[in-house]
């Protein structure tokens, strides 16, 4: 007895079917794609139009933003983050000030002191500055405005800041130079 006997139905060979015309996609189906690409393409377009262009604010730094190396008037140094005004020294108290090298073109590189004054628009600058007299940056000299500049000890030509790559100093992880 064949299987399909069991179920009591005679069995019937089974019938091949071939498709004579090949499938083409409907017209309801082509409209139907053509209307949502549309609508697609529109939305874009007005997302595109009517969205604000992003303007990039620019990163402005404070003196809280910037490590300076500072200098105490026993000589004892340490990197802090800048301020306006005198700092502490972490040694022994007394008021330090950020250090920065100013350059005779003749005898070289010298430490200078700086004093900072916040503007009325909120920008720092330099006002005073302040020229190391001895060896072991013990002994400074007094306080100059900073559009006067300092001199040369040995010559008496005007110091210059020379130009540093900002690069050329490495920070760790901590903030503190490597």
């Amino acid at each position: 007895m064949s299987p399909s006997q069991v179920h009591g139905r005679p069995s019937r060979p089974r019938r091949t079917v071939r498709i004579v015309k090949p499938r083409w996609i409907s017209r309801t189906t082509t409209v139907s794609l053509l209307i949502v690409s549309a609508a697609a393409l529109s939305l874009f377009v007005m997302w595109r139009f009517s969205r604000a262009e992003e303007t990039v604010e620019p990163v402005i730094r404070t003196l809280r933003d910037v490590g300076f190396d500072w200098k105490c008037e026993a000589g004892h140094s340490f990197y802090e983050s800048g301020q306006a005004g005198a700092r502490a020294c972490i040694k022994c108290g007394r008021p330090a000030y950020p250090v920065d090298e100013y350059k005779c073109s003749i005898h070289g590189r010298y430490p200078v002191s700086v004093r900072f004054v916040i503007d009325s628009d909120g920008k720092p600058r330099v006002s005073e500055l302040r020229q190391c007299k001895g060896v072991d940056a013990s002994r400074w000299g007094q306080w100059v405005f900073a559009t006067d500049g300092v001199l040369c000890p040995r010559c008496g030509r005007k110091l210059v800041r020379p130009r540093r790559d900002p690069l050329a100093r490495s920070v760790g992880r901590s903030g503190k130079p490597k």
